[in-house]
């Protein structure tokens, strides 16, 4: 079945919706491991990178793909 698979056309070098959300959780985290180092919370490297990618991929799981409203009406013109 794998080998069925076609690319999706993207309308724009933009990230999609996915790939931000996980960017965005990555980040949040990082803040937040590092808030919690100026409070004197030891939280080591490793349970750091575990829970960046953890909640990275839960992100990117649960939010939904948006469509530009542009590719939900085809005869929407450029101008």
């Amino acid at each position: 079945m794998a080998g069925n698979r076609q690319p999706i056309n993207q309308p724009s070098n933009a990230p999609s919706t996915k790939v931000a959300g996980g960017g965005l959780a990555g980040a949040f985290i990082v803040l937040v491991v590092w808030i919690l180092g100026l409070l004197h919370v030891a939280v080591p490297p490793e349970v750091a990178s575990a829970l960046t990618v953890i909640f990275s991929f839960a992100t990117s799981y649960l939010v939904r793909e948006r469509v530009p409203v542009a590719a939900n009406n085809p005869n929407a013109s450029d101008g």
